[in-house]
């Protein structure tokens, strides 16, 4: 029953597409460093090599991932999720 009442309060919403990015890391440079840049240019980031990416939708952390292969394209796998739990939400009602 919890799980027809979640599939009825995101029905509304089931057709929407919504951009889904992943964050690899970020850093800060001077302007003269950006023109500096050149092919083959090595740009650090703040995050760790090994380390999960950020999965993004819009500007809301959805989770975590990590890289891996799918049928020689690259792929995410997902390893800690931050989504609202709609099926307390659905309880509650």
């Amino acid at each position: 029953m919890a799980a027809d009442n979640e599939r009825s309060e995101l029905d509304p919403f089931g057709d929407l597409t919504v951009p889904v990015e992943v964050r690899i890391g970020k850093c800060v440079m001077k302007v003269e460093e950006i023109a500096a840049l050149q092919c083959g240019s090595i740009v650090p980031l703040d995050r760790p090599a090994g380390e999960t990416l950020d999965l993004m939708v819009g500007n809301l952390l959805l989770g975590m991932v990590e890289v891996v292969v799918n049928d020689d394209r690259l792929a995410v796998r997902i390893t800690e999720l931050f989504l609202p739990d709609f099926r307390a939400t659905a309880q509650a009602a």
